[in-house]
């Protein structure tokens, strides 16, 4: 997705670059563009540098403006609760673009995220733990058994409660 966005960008500049080119400039979807770096939570870049302003006598204000509020749509989609969760549990970076009354929100679902990346790590090294004791009870004398029995049934005891909070944490998400 961002591949694509930058590879349009670049197509767009370029067009813009000449003036023979000049109505591909002013036909190019600068809401959309906007609304895409919207989506993927992309910082504000200094003064909208890389926007239409790089655009030969075209009509740079009206090519920000269209930017601006396709930047604002794409946030509304990038700041919902619901999609920091994912980004915590994807273990992605944030950036801080959200509106402040929707900033807070969002770090708390993000960090909810994470805690259930968190535990599904955790859960995941427990199950290689509990692969490589039942590869040894194998091998072992039967007074030993009983001893790597008693870990492996801790092991699952600690996953069934890292389950029991992620369940938790999913449930709890209120919207």
């Amino acid at each position: 997705m961002r591949g694509m966005s930058i590879l349009l960008f670049t197509l767009f500049l370029s067009a813009c670059s000449t003036t023979s080119n000049l109505q591909v400039c002013q036909e190019a979807d600068w809401y959309e563009l906007g609304r895409r770096e919207g989506v993927l939570g992309k910082p504000m870049i200094a003064e909208n540098t890389h926007l239409p302003l790089l655009c030969q006598n075209s009509d740079p204000e009206k090519q920000r403006i269209l930017y601006d509020i396709g930047r604002k749509a794409g946030l509304v989609d990038y700041c919902k609760p619901i999609n920091a969760f994912e980004l915590g549990k994807d273990a992605r970076e944030i950036s801080n673009v959200c509106p402040p009354e929707s900033q807070t929100l969002f770090v708390e679902f993000y960090n909810k995220g994470l805690q259930v990346r968190n535990l599904q790590d955790t859960n995941q090294s427990l199950d290689e733990k509990i692969n490589l004791l039942f590869d040894q009870i194998n091998n072992i004398a039967l007074q030993d058994k009983s001893k790597i029995e008693l870990e492996i049934s801790k092991l699952k005891s600690e996953k069934q409660k890292n389950n029991k909070q992620v369940q938790n944490i999913e449930e709890n998400l209120s919207l």
